[in-house]
């Protein structure tokens, strides 16, 4: 799990209490259950210094913005901005001015006129992948500098058929040929413990991505280059980072340009 943004919901953890959080919602859970399933599903990292706050300042937030949010919630989350709990995260400088900026306006909102509840449906159409099991997408940065990613496995499940992608060990400005990238290995994640904010670069080594707003992996940069047999470990390959397309172009964006960088 990792951020590679300051705003709020550029955040693993965020998003996935975001995302499950509605979901119980349009699977016509009541508001205070949905609030208690959610606390205990993330109970573990309630208690983590880095990921706790990011749970209550979601939860608070994502009710917020249906309408529904709890007084106990909110006061958690206000009491995370006002001990700094969250800002503690982040560099002294520019990158903890963002943060600031960022829990000042959840502070405007958790105090502000609330909306009325907003009656949450699941969408009628379910995002379904035409990405096939080896398929290979080609994404090029600003810097002319190229990143992979192949398709593991489909994962399904109530709301989507996705792609489980992992991202490829290859950052150069050439495009391989097809009879090369089979040989190219997948990246592994850095051996950081505990995992630093911002993440590092190439912190995200597998994703499973979702169409959102009509956007989809065309229309986020990426191009299907070729398809390679799969890898030991792929029929049980899972995706620890989810999230829209365009977020996973932006994360790889930033990690080509690390590479100039470096």
């Amino acid at each position: 799990m990792g951020s590679w943004g300051f705003g709020l919901f550029e955040d693993d953890v965020a998003c996935d209490v975001r995302d499950d959080y509605r979901s119980l919602l349009e699977d016509g859970v009541d508001d205070e259950e949905a609030a208690r399933r959610i606390l205990e599903r993330y109970d573990e990292l309630l208690s983590d210094e880095q990921d706790g706050p990011v749970v209550w300042l979601a939860l608070a937030t994502s009710q917020s913005e249906v309408g529904r949010l709890t007084r106990g919630v909110r006061d958690s989350a206000l009491a995370v901005i006002d001990s700094d709990e969250d800002l503690n995260r982040w560099d002294e400088g520019e990158t903890r001015m963002k943060r600031s900026a960022v829990l000042d306006g959840v502070r405007t909102q958790l105090l502000g006129p609330q909306r009325r509840p907003k009656r949450v449906r699941r969408p009628k159409r379910r995002y379904v992948t035409d990405l096939q099991r080896g398929d290979v997408l080609l994404f090029q940065g600003s810097n002319g500098r190229h990143a992979l990613v192949r398709v593991a496995r489909v994962d399904e499940d109530g709301h989507s058929i996705a792609p489980i992608l992992k991202v490829l060990n290859y950052s150069d400005h050439l495009v391989p040929e097809a009879s090369q990238i089979a040989f190219v290995a997948d990246r592994q994640k850095p051996d950081i413990d505990p995992p630093p904010s911002p993440s590092p670069p190439w912190w995200t080594v597998d994703y499973r991505p979702e169409a959102d707003e009509g956007i989809d992996y065309r229309e986020a940069g990426f191009h299907l280059v070729a398809n390679v047999e799969p890898k030991p470990g792929d029929d049980h390959a899972r995706a620890w980072t989810s999230g829209p397309w365009r977020n996973l172009a932006r994360g790889l964006e930033r990690d080509l340009l690390s590479e100039d960088a470096g």
